[in-house]
């Protein structure tokens, strides 16, 4: 499980769906969630954490995409395995998060150490695991 140290920045909500703009580095990263707890309001520092397997990577970002998060890290570590190959990103401003993929994936796309990518994060895959 890979965690983002954020701020909310804007709330919508409509009957019990929420979706939550937060700050992290120089981005913004969308959440869809179902439930929000009372705590979390515009202002407040949170933690969001993202499954490795709801990571998916790129070689280019996209601008003609339906998946509102697209982080630009590198590759820091790549091991690859016989049916998955698993990564830690770097952010540009150091966060290191986690991505699992196929391994036939990782192959078409060339994937090395060190290379820069994109990873994309559906707003449904994102949660906030607490405020701080």
């Amino acid at each position: 499980m890979s965690q983002f140290h954020a701020t909310v920045q804007e709330i919508h909500s409509q009957a019990s769906l929420h979706l939550v703009t937060c700050a992290f580095e120089k981005m913004f990263l969308t959440i869809v969630s179902l439930e929000l707890p009372p705590a979390i309001q515009i202002g407040t520092k949170v933690v969001l954490r993202v499954k490795a397997t709801q990571v998916t990577i790129g070689t280019n970002s996209l601008e003609n995409i339906s998946c509102p998060n697209q982080i630009n890290a590198t590759i820091q570590k790549i091991q690859r395995g016989q049916i998955l190959t698993t990564m830690i990103l770097k952010t540009p401003q150091g966060t290191l998060f986690e991505s699992v993929i196929l391994e036939t994936s990782a192959q078409k796309l060339g994937l090395h150490a060190h290379q820069s990518i994109t990873a994309f994060i559906e707003a449904s895959a994102l949660s906030i695991e607490e405020a701080l």
